[in-house]
């Protein structure tokens, strides 16, 4: 599987109104996370990671929909971070979104190789996410991001809290050039030499 990884790079994006548009502060740091509010999505360790956190300044932006909306926002309003957490819903620019942002969440409990972490990571965002197959495949711990269990809500804190210091610029910088062996015309290639060995 491959991206188009050039697609995501060059958008152009007028971050600063797109952030009012959240009602983000320029000074606010903000994970995204897009997909379904499912269980599998996995939610709410973020929301209970980002209780933990005592920064204000530290935002979580949800960009999607589903069966779990309702219980997670009751979730967020009894861990008393409502003013912290934006449930966006469906958004058909998230290509832009990924530029407004600072970093990016993906807690899955299951994933294939998932093209939307691919996407983060393509225009070079941090990455804080779960170990699983997937995602172990393209986050080596400690270099494009951090990788914790499932459900280990202080891991995924002290994650957010170390990229939110200082570490997410490097990291996001390893994620660019990760992405680079992924891009469509790269896996292509790669293909076209591996059927060209096997005919021969």
């Amino acid at each position: 599987i491959g991206i188009h990884t050039e697609e995501f790079r060059n958008e152009e994006v007028d971050k600063t109104n797109l952030r009012n548009e959240l009602n983000f502060e320029d000074d606010d740091f903000v994970f995204m996370r897009t997909g379904q509010i499912s269980v599998r999505k996995n939610h709410e360790v973020i929301i209970r990671a980002l209780a933990e956190i005592k920064n204000p300044k530290i935002k979580y932006l949800i960009v999607g929909f589903g069966e779990l909306e309702e219980q997670h926002k009751t979730l967020v309003k009894n861990l008393g971070i409502e003013d912290r957490v934006v449930f966006a819903g469906y958004r058909g620019d998230v290509k832009k979104l990924l530029h407004a942002v600072d970093a990016y969440a993906f807690p899955s409990l299951q994933e294939g190789l998932p093209v939307a972490l691919m996407a983060a990571m393509s225009v070079g965002l941090p990455i804080v996410c779960s170990k699983i197959r997937g995602n172990v495949d393209l986050i080596e711990n400690g270099q494009g991001g951090f990788l914790y269990d499932c459900h280990d809500v202080k891991g995924f804190a002290d994650g957010m809290q170390k990229i939110v210091s200082g570490k997410g610029s490097e990291m996001g910088k390893i994620n660019i050039e990760t992405m680079k062996r992924f891009d469509i015309e790269a896996v292509n290639d790669c293909m076209y030499k591996l059927y060209s060995e096997l005919m021969n």
